[in-house]
């Protein structure tokens, strides 16, 4: 468990230094995934999902590696009220991780 922690902490760092080397997006700017074309883009306490796949998890860390939570897309284009503290986390969707903004 620990050492998945240590990698969980490595990735996160790794990501955090990327970002931070490249200008970060305002949080209402959709951010694209690439090939698979799913958006995901955070606002006034809503994650908003475009183009993603029915029964597709989204799992919500802290920036520490603790799940705090997990919700099962419903449609292709969601709107997830985010009931979570001020923060940043990490979202996790398919292969794709982002970082968002709860404000």
């Amino acid at each position: 468990m620990r050492k998945h922690l240590n990698i969980l902490s490595l990735f996160l760092f790794i990501t955090f230094s990327v970002m931070a080397q490249r200008n970060d997006l305002p949080e209402q700017q959709r951010m694209e995934s690439g090939e698979e074309g799913i958006q995901l883009w955070a606002d006034t306490n809503k994650l908003y999902i475009r183009n993603g796949e029915p029964g597709m998890r989204i799992v919500i860390y802290s920036v520490v590696g603790t799940k705090v939570s997990e919700v099962e897309l419903k449609s292709a284009n969601s709107e997830i009220p985010l009931q979570l503290p001020k923060g940043y986390y990490i979202l996790k969707i398919g292969e794709i991780a982002r970082k968002i903004a709860v404000k």
